[in-house]
């Protein structure tokens, strides 16, 4: 199992990548993907974060519904597919 966030975060980014770069991952599934990933590190929120609690809330709620809904754009068998692409490339594996 990855041992902190780091180790999932740079075991997940070779899936993002070819998820990105995919000819079979439609263009919207894309879009919604990195608009996710844009706005959980912009500046730009509908709720300051600077209000606690509330103020992550918009990032907790926004991000995976665009995430979730590009993820839900593409069929299993392009993801199978990824993910099968990300392992062989990679040398970090889930489970150790």
């Amino acid at each position: 199992m990855p041992k902190n966030i780091l180790d999932v975060i740079r075991y997940c980014l070779p899936f993002v990548w070819n998820f990105i770069n995919s000819k079979e991952v439609p263009f919207g599934a894309k879009v919604m993907l990195v608009s996710g990933a844009i706005y959980l590190v912009s500046f730009i929120d509908l709720i300051p974060d600077l209000i606690p609690f509330l103020g992550l809330l918009d990032d907790v709620i926004i991000v995976p519904l665009l995430v979730g809904g590009g993820y839900k754009m593409v069929t299993s068998n392009i993801i199978k597919n990824l993910w099968e692409k990300t392992m062989v490339k990679t040398t970090i594996h889930p489970i150790d």
